[in-house]
């Protein structure tokens, strides 16, 4: 830790085992605008913005950054238009109305990274690449989530229809949804 006294041990004289990229300290509690610039430069400084959520609205900075939202905003978040999907598909309009107003939860393998599956070097995403993050495209932040590697599931290209699949092993492959449970207990589903 960073302390008043010394940097690479802590109050408990216990020493740091790792690295320490760059210190900012502030004389007095930063405007969270101002706090929310910061962690972005800091992200995008040291690469880590693949792993950051500056503005924590759910989504990476990275992500973000792919889709054309603005990670420094909390309220710009990651939306793909349901209509616009489904009448490119049905090559004409869907008439689906209000439908897009009740939509809660969008989980689409074939555009599971709201970039339709592209990386950050504009590269598609190989297959059999486990899956740490499956976005929400509503843009209601409820992404199923997994943290562990051993965990993810994996993407399987060209699988129906020549779209992408997300692939789980049948022993141990899982995501969280803590995010939508705590929508769907709040909402009275």
């Amino acid at each position: 830790g960073i302390g008043a006294t010394y940097a690479g041990v802590d109050v408990d004289g216990l020493y740091v085992s790792g690295n320490i990229a760059e210190v900012l300290v502030f004389n007095e509690k930063l405007e969270d605008s101002d706090r929310i610039r910061i962690n972005y430069y800091l992200a995008k400084k040291w690469g880590i913005n693949d792993i950051v959520d500056t503005d924590e609205d759910g989504y990476m900075d990275a992500e973000e950054d792919l889709f054309g939202s603005d990670p420094l905003d909390p309220n710009s978040v990651i939306q793909v238009d349901l209509s616009t999907t489904v009448d490119s598909v049905f090559g004409g309009q869907s008439n689906l109305g209000d439908s897009e107003d009740y939509l809660v939860l969008w989980l689409d393998a074939s555009n599971f990274n709201a970039t339709g599956n592209i990386d950050a070097n504009l590269e598609s995403i190989a297959n059999e690449t486990p899956i740490n993050r499956w976005l929400d495209l509503t843009g209601n932040s409820n992404n199923a989530l997994q943290a562990s590697e051993a965990y993810q599931p994996i993407v399987s290209n060209n699988q129906l229809n020549d779209l992408s699949t997300i692939s789980f092993d049948g022993q141990d492959d899982y995501y969280m949804l803590d995010s939508f449970k705590a929508a769907l207990s709040s909402s009275g589903y």
